[in-house]
């Protein structure tokens, strides 16, 4: 099976969103392909990454970027573990901050090899 992330664009009301997404790694060689998550216009507040079963490689690294192809999250992103549930904020020179978004952002997800590995990559996001 060729490697997939799923997009659950959730919890509709209030200004604060969740948007889910799944991802599986391919059944030959891990890889996972990019990824577009839905567009808003609003601020990426922080990120929360979920390894599941079978785990991801260690240190594997997402990346959110915009429609110019800039990282949101400022490389906060690199380093997943493998075993414990994380969370990181956008940065820009290492110094936490909200950034804003008008367009669609694309996930992606690298450095993972372990062929069938799961995962859970949580944006959350307040629209404008």
């Amino acid at each position: 099976m060729a490697g997939l992330i799923t997009v659950n664009n959730g919890n509709p009301g209030g200004k604060v969103k969740k948007i889910e997404c799944t991802w599986v790694g391919d059944a030959a060689d891990g890889t996972v392909p990019p990824k577009a998550v839905r567009a808003f216009s609003g601020v990426v507040l922080r990120v929360v990454t979920d390894p599941g079963t079978p785990a991801p490689t260690t240190l594997y690294d997402i990346t959110l970027t915009d429609s110019n192809g800039l990282d949101v999250l400022g490389g906060a992103g690199v380093d997943r573990s493998a075993t414990v549930t994380e969370q990181c904020f956008p940065t820009v020179a290492t110094v936490p901050w909200e950034c804003p978004v008008a367009g669609a952002l694309t996930l992606t997800i690298t450095g993972n090899s372990v062929v069938s590995a799961q995962g859970s990559v949580v944006i959350y996001i307040r629209e404008e």
